[in-house]
């Protein structure tokens, strides 16, 4: 499985194609997603104000990236989420959508937002 898992940082990651295309204020997804098969992590953390962060056997280690903006993440929730999700998460402050990473499987993301701006922890699903 580990060897699954290193032999796809090579490959290249597909997030749909909006989140390839739209600026997120320099926030590059694309290559977030393949650190974090390259790392073997099981969780992205996004949220404002602190770098990504990526969950490498069981630690959080921060990536040596520009804190989150707040423009960056929205525009990153709009471009992942379905006009129904976006519906959803503007009314109840969460919604959970999933991306497909080529030779890797699906990751679920879950969008959330309390009292700060939303924040988007991503997980591996089988």
């Amino acid at each position: 499985m580990a060897s699954q898992m290193r032999s796809a940082a090579a490959a290249t990651v597909a997030p749909p194609a909006a989140a390839q295309s739209a600026p997120t204020s320099g926030f590059n997804f694309k290559s977030v997603l393949q650190e974090l098969i390259q790392r073997n992590a099981s969780d992205l953390h996004l949220k404002v104000g602190r770098p990504p962060t990526l969950r490498v056997n069981g630690e959080l280690e921060p990536l040596g990236r520009p804190p989150m903006r707040p423009e960056g993440l929205n525009a990153l929730a709009e471009q992942l989420m379905t006009p129904r999700q976006v519906k959803q998460f503007a009314e109840e402050k969460a919604s959970d959508c999933a991306i497909g990473v080529p030779r890797n499987g699906r990751r679920r993301v879950n969008v959330c937002q309390q009292r700060s701006p939303p924040r988007y922890p991503t997980r591996a699903r089988p």
